[in-house]
């Protein structure tokens, strides 16, 4: 797997920063079906519909430096 984004840092808005180092921060989450739902009983249909999963908390994070100001 790979991940990719592209952003631009102009010059002088990086003259804005102080010495330090800046970092992306990543979090993996999954989408799992509740341990309730909102309206009992629940239909088959509405069991599996894609707006019914929610969000995990993070099951994967990390930290990655990528430009040091000094």
């Amino acid at each position: 797997m790979i991940w990719t984004k592209e952003f631009n840092l102009p010059g002088p808005a990086l003259g804005k920063f102080g010495k330090g180092q800046m970092v992306i921060y990543l979090e993996e989450v999954d989408l799992r079906m509740p341990a309730a739902y909102r309206e009992e009983p629940v239909t088959y249909d509405k069991m599996f519909d894609e707006n019914t999963f929610v969000a995990s908390g993070p099951r994967f994070s990390t930290r990655i430096p990528f430009l040091d100001f000094v």
